[in-house]
């Protein structure tokens, strides 16, 4: 067997390895961060997310800046807390979808 042959294979399989090791460690990294994810709160208009938030108080503040005729935050606390989906009809006419995803 030629030393170069066994060279090149142990750098393939240590490279192999480097790489296999930080996708697991990805993989650690997005399950924790999932874990740890109470609420996650989403805005769609035309069928993209416009806004999005973990956090229903900043996520209506954000939502506000967008959508000027909005009701107040306790009122979506009060409704996520019965429902997973609200429409909301702009002043144009147009709706936003608010959703509770998690």
């Amino acid at each position: 067997m030629d030393v170069r042959f066994i060279a090149e294979i142990t750098l393939k399989n240590k490279f192999m390895h480097e790489i296999i090791c930080q996708t697991v460690m990805g993989i650690i990294y997005f399950y924790q961060m999932m874990k740890d994810l109470q609420n996650l709160y989403v805005a769609q208009h035309g069928n993209k997310v416009v806004v999005f938030g973990t956090n229903l108080k900043d996520f209506i503040l954000s939502l506000n800046s967008i959508v000027p005729n909005l009701k107040p935050y306790m009122f979506y606390y009060r409704a996520f807390k019965k429902l997973d989906y609200i429409e909301h009809k702009r002043l144009d006419g147009s709706i936003i979808y608010i959703q509770k995803v998690l």
